[in-house]
């Protein structure tokens, strides 16, 4: 990434190459996640059960993450993470083209939507009138606040703190399975106490 964004110097080309790949991958992985979140909640009536499948979700994207971390230092035939990564990429490409098709082809029909209407940004603003989603909506943003700032961080303090930035893949390894191990825990106190106290409980 350091030399991507030294070499970005050299040209508006690559920057504009880069601005634009930023906004096109961070789009589609919203889509994605909005997509497979609702999923998620459709699965189930159950309250619990509904938590169940969300932790379990996300326990997946979380060892999803550790193997991300790990394997372009193995891929990379001594070179370290960065001689990994080009190969990391087409094996990760070829994975997701398998997942998605597995998905659409062993997935239950979606259900007919409804027709679509014109007054489409009206009902997307829709929501903000409520007041209780709009304070649901600022305890997101302070969880999304509260969750981004060290998953930023740490890479940094790995680096310039530790001083051990080839071995960020492990250290990323660790970060995620504590976070995996902690999952039960969770599923269990929001079982016992809701959860919406569960939730204020982790933030705090």
């Amino acid at each position: 990434y350091t030399t991507l964004f030294r070499s970005a110097d050299t040209g508006a080309a690559l920057l504009l190459w880069l601005a634009a790949s930023l906004v096109v991958v961070y789009a589609a992985f919203s889509v994605a996640t909005i997509a497979h979140g609702a999923w998620g909640a459709e699965i189930s009536d159950d309250p619990v059960e509904r938590t169940r499948i969300t932790a379990t979700r996300e326990t997946l994207a979380l060892a999803g993450v550790v193997v991300a971390s790990v394997v372009p230092g193995f891929l990379g035939d001594g070179g370290g993470e960065a001689a990994g990564l080009p190969r990391f990429a087409v094996v990760f490409a070829v994975t997701i083209l398998v997942c998605a098709s597995l998905t659409l082809a062993l997935s239950p029909p979606a259900p007919t939507p409804a027709p679509a209407r014109p007054a489409l940004v009206a009902d997307m603003l829709a929501p903000l009138r409520d007041r209780y989603f709009r304070r649901l909506l600022a305890v997101f943003v302070a969880n999304g606040i509260a969750a981004s700032i060290p998953a930023t961080l740490v890479l940094f303090f790995i680096a310039d703190v530790l001083r051990e930035e080839s071995r960020q893949g492990l250290f990323l390894a660790a970060y995620f399975v504590a976070a995996a191990a902690g999952m039960p825990l969770w599923v269990r106190l929001s079982a016992r106490m809701g959860k919406v106290r569960t939730w204020y409980v982790a933030m705090v």
